[in-house]
């Protein structure tokens, strides 16, 4: 397994060495617009949240909603969905900025396949 690891590195490299420049640009670049979704994506599920923690304010005022309940179960979706979909994009957002190489990389290794 370790040598299929070894080899496909050995590919990586000279694929790039014969490409290199343009390449690896085109590489930052994609990683560059993949961090662009994941801050749209932490963007939208914000906002999410924020509709959700005013949809409870006004779940408890009764003559916000007929039925009470139908307007907790609406922010307690809207939480369950958007919370772990924000952290998710928050962690994206972290490894692409604090390491661009690893993702241009991982983005030239899709190349090979």
């Amino acid at each position: 397994m370790e040598e299929l690891g070894r080899e496909a590195l050995y590919k990586l490299i000279e694929f790039i060495e014969s490409a290199s420049p343009r390449l690896w640009e085109i590489a930052m670049r994609q990683v560059a617009v993949d961090l662009a979704r994941y801050w749209v994506a932490a963007g939208v599920t914000a906002i999410a949240l924020v509709v959700a923690a005013f949809s409870f304010r006004w779940a408890e005022r009764s003559d916000s909603y007929p039925n009470e309940d139908i307007g907790y179960g609406a922010a307690l979706g809207l939480l369950i969905i958007s919370l772990p979909l924000f952290v998710l994009s928050i962690m994206e957002i972290i490894g692409r900025t604090m390491n661009p190489e690893y993702y241009a990389i991982r983005v030239l290794m899709g190349f090979l396949k």
